[in-house]
């Protein structure tokens, strides 16, 4: 038994009476057995007419028209824009093929089919027609006709909306009575410290501890603190926080009860009348939370921004009050004084729709 390993760019192998040219791979993986007529790609004992060790792989192809020419690549990609009606083109029988159909924006585009394809049953794909979904339909091309299957609707499942639930100031005291409601609960605490002195607090919610999501210094030599707790206890609880000077807190319905926050970010600046925070949201749905801190001033929410509860003027809270799209955003907050401020941002991830 004789193998041939094809080391040039071109070479002949004598198979019987045949003379067959073969273009190498790069490496030398190219080879030939004379006994069997098998090729090995990457390996030196074909088992088979083909032979392969390791990948192989079509490279995907956005198709151009709604004339597919799979001589082009056996997976092609389309984003209907409108509702075509396609053609294929220069099939191989035998030949297997995959489309990626991809609705745009604004979606509902369905498609009208080539005569030759044939579905199981007779009955064709009910394209899912919801904005940026995607369908994948496959084709097995039998000389004649393309024989199709499919596989519908590959969109990350949708998410419910939070609600905003209650907000309280504790007034000074870092412990207080605090009730939630609803379900697929969380609950975010923030905690400021005296100025010059370093905090270290902790915070629990019917004797479960918070985690503590972040924290900033404020140029006014105040520490701040950012808690989060998911699926408080429902109803009236004791919140207790170990140090600082004031407490606020907000509780919010509709949350993902793992894998939270969805980010979380802080800021300061001084002197200032206005302070803005460039920030990314990881997951579309979600809401952004903020504590914003004056060291004199009356704090109020930019744009897009609610403000919640009895919170104090220079301590207020203030949310999105709906989910943000994912990517960056801006959050922010404006001062009636040119003093310092602080903010701290959270956001939270929505629970799957039900």
């Amino acid at each position: 038994m004789k193998k041939t390993l094809v080391a040039s760019s071109l070479a002949a192998v004598v198979l019987g009476a045949a003379i067959v040219p073969l273009i190498s791979l790069a490496g030398g993986s190219f080879y030939v057995d004379s006994g069997t007529g098998f090729v090995g790609i990457g390996n030196t004992t074909p088992a088979a007419p083909l032979d392969v060790a390791g990948a192989m792989y079509s490279r995907l192809v956005t198709a151009s028209s709604t004339s597919i020419d799979w001589n082009q690549g056996n997976v092609q990609e389309m984003t209907l824009t409108s509702s075509p009606t396609l053609t294929f083109g220069n099939p191989q029988a035998g030949g297997e093929y995959k489309l990626i159909l991809n609705q745009d924006s604004t979606g509902g585009r369905t498609v009208t089919w080539p005569a030759s394809v044939k579905w199981v049953s007779g009955t064709a794909p009910t394209l899912t027609t919801t904005a940026n979904s995607t369908d994948l339909i496959s084709f097995v091309f039998d000389g004649s006709s393309y024989l199709g299957i499919y596989a519908l609707d590959y969109n990350p499942p949708s998410v419910g909306d939070i609600t905003f639930d209650t907000a309280t100031d504790c007034g000074g005291s870092l412990s207080c009575t605090v009730e939630t409601s609803g379900t697929d609960r969380a609950l975010i605490a923030f905690v400021h410290g005296s100025v010059g002195i370093d905090i270290t607090p902790t915070c629990d919610y019917d004797g479960t501890s918070m985690t503590l999501v972040d924290k900033v210094e404020t140029p006014s030599d105040r520490w701040m603190y950012g808690f989060l707790l998911i699926n408080p206890s429902l109803g009236s609880h004791t919140l207790a926080c170990s140090d600082g000077v004031t407490l606020y807190t907000a509780s919010y319905d509709g949350v993902q009860q793992s894998s939270q926050p969805d980010n979380h970010a802080t800021n300061s600046d001084s002197p200032a009348t206005f302070l803005s925070t460039s920030y990314t949201v990881d997951n579309s749905g979600s809401w952004i939370i903020q504590n914003a801190y004056s060291s004199g001033g009356t704090v109020s929410p930019g744009s897009g921004y609610t403000a919640r509860g009895d919170n104090v003027d220079s301590g207020q809270i203030f949310d999105s009050d709906g989910g943000v799209t994912s990517g960056g955003t801006t959050v922010s907050f404006d001062n009636d004084a040119s003093t310092s401020l602080s903010q701290i941002i959270i956001s939270l991830i929505p629970a799957p729709a039900e």
